[in-house]
């Protein structure tokens, strides 16, 4: 009987130790505003939203992708975007910018430098591409072959 007695008068301070722990464990796990441990002492200020190889993807530039990109869509559309659409925008973005980043740092990696030359070359093929598909170069060459066929027989 002593025992349980014993038991009985310390479960006042196993209790008391709970509590305690309980609070301090909210209050260091962020339960209002979603602080971490490491904003609450200062190690991680900035605004990151997370890190590629090292380097921090800032809040505000995806924030910004995702904003000209739901204009972008709705502007198109001329319709506002349900909330889901909008979190697969933002899951897109997201995958993106990652691929986007890994291509850069691959970029410098590996020292690619691209000229104006290639610049050049690769817009005047799209130019290009783009007025066979329209059929505008493509009637031009036409005429021009039918020309040659009829001026090589006179």
């Amino acid at each position: 009987m002593g025992l349980i007695t014993n038991m009985r008068s310390q479960m006042q301070v196993v209790m008391w130790t709970i509590l305690v722990l309980f609070i301090v464990s909210m209050a260091i796990g962020g339960l209002v505003g979603g602080a971490s441990i490491g904003d609450i002492f200062g190690q991680n200020s900035s605004d990151n939203i997370g890190s590629l190889n090292g380097k921090p993807i800032l809040h505000e530039d995806f924030n910004r992708l995702v904003f000209d990109e739901i204009g972008r869509i709705e502007s198109q559309s001329g319709e506002t975007m349900s909330d889901e659409d909008r979190e697969y925008v933002r899951a897109v973005v997201w995958e993106r910018l990652i691929q986007d980043l890994l291509i850069q740092e691959q970029i410098e990696e590996n020292e690619i430098v691209i000229g104006d030359d290639e610049v050049l070359y690769q817009l005047w093929k799209q130019f290009l591409i783009q007025r066979v598909m329209n059929g505008f170069l493509l009637k031009n060459l036409c005429e021009i072959f039918i020309y040659q066929i009829i001026n090589y027989n006179n």
